[in-house]
C-alpha cells in the first residue's frame, strides 16, 4: 500500500511539473550582443577621411606603401592583398613574390617589354609602359588593356615589378591591382598612381 501511494504521488507530482512553462535562464533570457564577427561593416570613408594616411608594410614583402587609414592587409580567396575604398569604388592590390634574377636576365627583361609595346600591333593595348628608379628599387610597371565589353567595360591589366638588389641579384616583388576596368582606373588614376609611386623599401 506505501510503495502504490509513494509510485501515485511521483505520478501526480511529474503531471504537475509538466503544466509549468519552462523557466528560461535568465542570461538566455537577454538579447544576444553582436560579437565583432557579428557586427556591422564600417561605413565607407568619406572623401576627407580618404586623405588620411598611413605608411603601412606589406606583410609578405619587404615593402612598405603610403595608403589612407582605412586600408588594410587581408588574404582573399587564398591571396595576400591590399585592401580599400578609393573615391569611386573599392580596389584589391594582390602582393606577390617572383623568383630573383641576375642584373643580365633583368636588363634583358627590360628590353624586351620595352620592344614588345613598341611594336605596332601592340601600341593600341598598352597604356602605360614606365621604367624608373623610385626609392632605392628599379622599378617595371605596365598596362595594358583588353578588348571591351558594353556591358562589363575594358578591362585592365595592371602591374609593377619592384627589384630590390641583394648581393649579385635582385629579389623580385609584384603589386597588381586586381578586378579593374579602364573605366574605373580612369576615375580614381591619380589616387591610385600616388599609391604606387609611394611604394619604398620597409625601414627606408
Amino acid at each position: 500500500m506505501i510503495r502504490r501511494f509513494t509510485m501515485l504521488a511521483l505520478v501526480t507530482a511529474w503531471m504537475v511539473g509538466c503544466d509549468d512553462k519552462p523557466q528560461v535562464p535568465a542570461d538566455l533570457a537577454l538579447p544576444a550582443r553582436k560579437t565583432p564577427e557579428m557586427s556591422e561593416e564600417k561605413p565607407r570613408p568619406t572623401t576627407q577621411e580618404l586623405t588620411v594616411t598611413k605608411d603601412e608594410r606589406l606583410s609578405i614583402l619587404p615593402l612598405t606603401v603610403t595608403v589612407p587609414e582605412s586600408w588594410v592587409v587581408t588574404t582573399d580567396l587564398g591571396q595576400t592583398v591590399l585592401k580599400g575604398f578609393t573615391p569611386s569604388g573599392e580596389v584589391k592590390i594582390h602582393l606577390a613574390t617572383r623568383p630573383p634574377l641576375t642584373e643580365d636576365a633583368l636588363n634583358r627583361l627590360l628590353d624586351g617589354a620595352k620592344r614588345q609595346a613598341g611594336k605596332p600591333e601592340e601600341q593600341a593595348r598598352y597604356k602605360l609602359l614606365d621604367i624608373r628608379e623610385q626609392n632605392g628599387l628599379r622599378v617595371l610597371e605596365q598596362q595594358t588593356v583588353g578588348r571591351g565589353d558594353p556591358a562589363v567595360g575594358t578591362p585592365l591589366m595592371w602591374s609593377a615589378w619592384f627589384y630590390q638588389k641583394k648581393g649579385d641579384s635582385y629579389e623580385v616583388y609584384e603589386l597588381s591591382p586586381n578586378d579593374l576596368t579602364w573605366e574605373d582606373y580612369q576615375k580614381d588614376q591619380d589616387f591610385l598612381r600616388k599609391i604606387i609611386l609611394s611604394v619604398k623599401p620597409s625601414g627606408a
